[in-house]
């Protein structure tokens, strides 16, 4: 998507990711693309100026938001001696004013700021979408637990657990698409994962309960998710908290070899509750390992396996660690030829 992006704003030729790309009104020049070192590429990240590359070319640092990439081959005839004569002559097309390359730099950063501000916006109104689809699943929930209110039972629990299977698993999918919907907040404003005050209760209680609301998705794949272990200790967490178990129980399911069992721990160690999420499958590359908490970042492997998702769920369920003061740590082990292996969730809260 970046370089798409880059392709249709950038007019000069450029260097992004160790590829050479063509600019809008300017094409990289054949020399260019005989390079052998492509040294320009060194300038990324650095401060907009005027460099030059071992072969005299001009070269100018620039970003497009978060995105680094360099501007190369050309001659720019304000600074630039490196060429005289015939040599000059022979690289004309690719002669510009600082000047221009300035104004192009300055455009860009006008162009980000538009498509953010439309990015924004359409995230908000998104949104609100989804904040009129959640009444709707609301109401639908609201009429499933009338249906379960007709089982045998003292209590809503009770209640449940004596209710037929279709109408358990109904419960349970209607309940986790509410759960799902409420991440619609976070998406649009990261902001509200630290939103009210800290709330103390049972990690392991959160757990117990997204693992009773995932068992049956779970159990559509011919896969199956144990919970192991107890926790007595107590913890202090925003209502942000809650949406780790999801997020790690849906990449657990979601990317689960078919017929494997998932097991989730809680336990007291000390002066923290300790959480694992293990699944088996595909393994995360060692060099991707990090940037699979990065937004939008999807392995190859999982794009594969399944269309759904957009690579944000890890990501978010970073910023609500960042926002509680711990880290989701990510590890792969018993790891085989195919890359095929266990993946590890873990991470560990002070108790209160």
């Amino acid at each position: 998507m970046e370089e798409e992006l880059l392709k249709t704003l950038v007019d000069y030729p450029f260097i992004y990711k160790g590829e050479l790309f063509d600019g809008r009104h300017y094409e990289q020049l054949g020399f260019c693309r005989r390079c052998d070192t492509r040294d320009c590429a060194q300038y990324t990240g650095k401060q907009f100026q005027h460099y030059t590359c071992s072969k005299g070319f001009s070269c100018f640092p620039m970003e497009l938001g978060s995105e680094k990439f360099v501007v190369n081959g050309l001659i720019a005839v304000e600074q630039n001696r490196n060429f005289t004569g015939e040599r000059r002559r022979q690289y004309k097309k690719n002669s510009v004013s600082e000047i221009d390359v300035r104004l192009c730099r300055d455009n860009l950063i006008s162009h980000h700021t538009t498509l953010e501000l439309i990015k924004n916006q359409a995230v908000k109104d998104s949104v609100a979408y989804l904040h009129e689809i959640r009444t709707s699943v609301g109401v639908v929930l609201s009429c499933t637990e009338q249906v379960v209110d007709q089982a045998e039972g003292d209590s809503f629990e009770e209640k449940l657990g004596n209710a037929d299977e279709e109408t358990f698993s109904l419960f349970q999918a209607v309940n986790l698409l509410e759960q799902q919907l409420e991440l619609a907040d976070i998406i649009a404003n990261p902001q509200a994962i630290s939103y009210g005050h800290k709330h103390v209760s049972s990690i392991h209680g959160f757990f117990h309960k997204m693992v009773k609301i995932f068992n049956p998705r779970a159990a559509a794949r011919n896969t199956e998710i144990e919970l192991h272990g107890h926790s007595d200790g107590q913890v202090a967490t925003f209502n942000s908290f809650q949406f780790i178990p999801l997020i790690l129980l849906d990449n657990a399911v979601k990317y689960s070899f078919t017929g494997k069992t998932i097991h989730v721990t809680v336990q007291d160690t000390g002066p923290v509750v300790q959480v694992r999420v293990s699944s088996f499958g595909y393994v995360v590359p060692e060099a991707e390992q990090k940037a699979i908490f990065d937004k939008y970042y999807r392995t190859e492997a999982a794009r594969e396996q399944t269309s759904r998702g957009m690579g944000i769920g890890l990501y978010l369920a970073k910023l609500i660690a960042d926002a509680h003061g711990f880290v989701i740590y990510y590890n792969a082990h018993g790891v085989d030829q195919r890359g095929i292996g266990a993946n590890d969730f873990y991470f560990e809260l002070p108790v209160v």
